[in-house]
């Protein structure tokens, strides 16, 4: 893809890794916009939605809703997800793994949804999950190279994440109020 050109088709921005940063703000703002469309379809109160300065602490954006606060990582990757673990720290905090697609007519992106998180007012649990690592190789004290842990990352497998239909079942998982069993 040249990066020199602009436009060019969907599928090419949806897989490209050359503008990563570029579709990571893309993304978020597309998930947002379908987060309000769909609290509001979902009869919802309406959703506010604030963006941290700093990305430090796991998360990409703080939606509330109703007096839920919801500390939500996105991702846009296939496999395991690095999740940094102050995020446990956060009341209601969950990630969401879009998997992005191109359909329609014209052509638009549309994500399905992978949920890893508890119901409104619990806490995400990370116990148990394996540390992360670095990308790249570094020298360990010993003088041997090897990818070093990441200490304040844990890798959710696949199998942590529940698929949510669309939109507004995203929104009433996020905020419908927590229901248990008798």
């Amino acid at each position: 893809m040249d990066l020199d050109v602009a436009g060019g088709s969907l599928e090419d921005l949806v897989r490209s890794y050359e503008l990563s940063t570029y579709r990571e703000s893309l993304f978020a703002q597309l998930f947002v916009a379908e987060l309000l469309q769909g609290c509001w379809i979902a009869g919802l109160k309406p959703v506010e939605i604030d963006h941290p300065t700093v990305d430090f602490q796991g998360y990409d954006l703080v939606a509330t809703c109703d007096g839920v606060v919801r500390h939500i990582q996105l991702k846009a990757t296939k496999g395991r997800v690095s999740v940094h673990r102050a995020l446990a720290q956060k009341p209601s905090a969950c990630v969401i793994n879009l998997e992005p697609s191109v359909a329609g007519s014209p052509p638009r992106i549309r994500f399905t949804y992978q949920f890893f998180g508890g119901l409104a007012g619990e806490a995400l649990v990370l116990d148990g999950l394996k540390a992360a690592r670095k990308a790249f190789n570094t020298r360990s004290e010993e003088g041997t190279f090897g990818k070093a842990e990441r200490p304040n990352h844990v890798i959710a497998p696949p199998t942590k994440f529940r698929r949510v239909d669309d939109i507004e079942g995203v929104a009433r998982l996020l905020f419908a109020p927590a229901t248990h069993p008798s």
